[in-house]
């Protein structure tokens, strides 16, 4: 067990290593790609930017990608672009809406949980009933009873 939490840990600390050792490019090409996730295209309003394919979207990610490697904030970015869109433009207008959905989510999730745990338990007692069932019956000593029985039915 131990083996395994020190290949986890070796693992991890590679990792780390080899994120610190790219390139900022890479590390401005994630902050675009989450600010873009946050921002509607303005050109239509049905997609957000970072899967959205006309002209305005091109064109804001190019403009985004290269404020971040000026080394602007993506804050910055976001309310330059609410400013110029209005707040239409923010894919997260309503924090009240996505928390009421996270909520639902949570909700839905913990049913589930409960749901098969639920179903587990019956699954398990079905086949403790089923083993049981399979079981020969214990052997019972005999009695007094059975004696008369074999006496009873030898005399026929």
């Amino acid at each position: 067990m131990s083996s395994v939490v020190l290949r986890i840990v070796v693992v991890v600390a590679f990792a780390l290593a080899l994120q610190s050792l790219c390139s900022p490019a890479l590390g401005h090409a994630a902050d675009a790609s989450a600010l873009e996730s946050r921002l509607m295209a303005p050109c239509c309003w049905e997609q957000t930017l970072d899967v959205h394919q006309s002209p305005l979207a091109e064109q804001l990610r190019a403009e985004i990608r290269a404020r971040l490697a000026a080394g602007e904030t993506e804050a910055a970015i976001e309310a330059d672009l609410i400013a110029r869109y209005g707040e239409r433009v923010s894919a997260l207008r309503d924090p009240g809406v996505l928390g009421g959905a996270m909520l639902a989510i949570g909700a839905l999730g913990l049913a589930a949980i409960l749901a098969l745990a639920f179903a587990i338990r019956r699954w398990t007692r079905k086949g403790a009933e089923r083993a049981r069932e399979a079981s020969p019956a214990p052997h019972k000593a005999r009695d007094a009873e059975d004696d008369r029985l074999d006496d009873e039915l030898a005399a026929m």
